[in-house]
């Protein structure tokens, strides 16, 4: 397994922290030059386009790869597969998650609990249709069949991790602003990089974990369908 983490770091730097690098650059710019404005409702509108602008293709292409090399292996997570594996269901995939974000939305919308249920149904479509190379919407038929009865268990894992990235970012930031005290700050302009640069690896980060677990929870919900995914080798993603 240990053979998989540089491919994993390499992938992340590619498709998640430089993204995420370009876009806090480009946010910066645009404020300092008022293209957009600093602070209310529509200067985090903008700075959320930007960002999803620059981020949504290689998110998805990252999670399309992670999740063919780490969940699509029925001789578990050890298995050699080429680099690029999955790469060609990311268009679908973009398809897919952006139809699940519009019905979370919608059901957000009409008292919460609609898009809570919407997410939990559909919190393994991506794997589905990385791995068993099904589209919408059958893609949503499938997720559901699996989720169904693990529903509350995932809405656990759920909270658990939005409850430690909250945590882990507070005290990301924090740890930054200590070290900035103690050395002083930077030039401005060597301030911005380094501001973008800890964006960038706190969300780089968290895009990792997330197409992980992803990952694991569709696995272990095949292996509790009685499926051909093995989860003696679930945990070894994490050795």
């Amino acid at each position: 397994m240990a053979g998989h983490w540089p491919w994993l770091l390499v992938a992340c730097t590619v498709l998640s922290f430089i993204p995420q690098f370009t876009a806090t650059l480009i946010i910066g710019h645009l404020g300092q030059i008022g293209s957009i404005p600093r602070t209310g409702l529509a200067a985090a509108g903008a700075r959320t386009l930007i960002r999803i602008a620059v981020n949504l293709a290689p998110a998805e292409v990252l999670f399309s790869l992670i999740c063919r090399r780490f969940a699509g292996n029925s001789d578990g997570f050890g298995a050699r597969l080429p680099a690029l594996a999955g790469l060609d269901r990311a268009p679908i995939l973009l398809l897919t998650r952006a139809m699940t974000m519009i019905a979370v939305a919608c059901g957000m919308v009409f008292f919460v609990v609609p898009g809570v249920l919407f997410s939990l149904a559909w919190a393994v479509a991506a794997p589905v249709v990385v791995v068993e190379r099904l589209g919408p919407p059958r893609c949503f038929e499938r997720s559901s069949d699996l989720t169904r009865n693990h529903r509350g268990t995932i809405f656990l894992l759920g909270v658990i991790y939005t409850l430690g990235s909250t945590v882990l970012g507070f005290a990301f930031g924090a740890s930054v602003g200590l070290v900035e005290r103690a050395v002083g700050l930077p030039p401005a302009g060597i301030q911005v990089w380094i501001s973008a640069a800890t964006v960038a690896m706190a969300g780089m980060a968290g895009a990792a974990i997330n197409c992980l677990g992803v990952a694991v929870i569709y696995r272990e919900l095949i292996r509790l369908r009685g499926g051909d995914a093995s989860a003696s080798r679930l945990i070894s993603v994490f050795d």
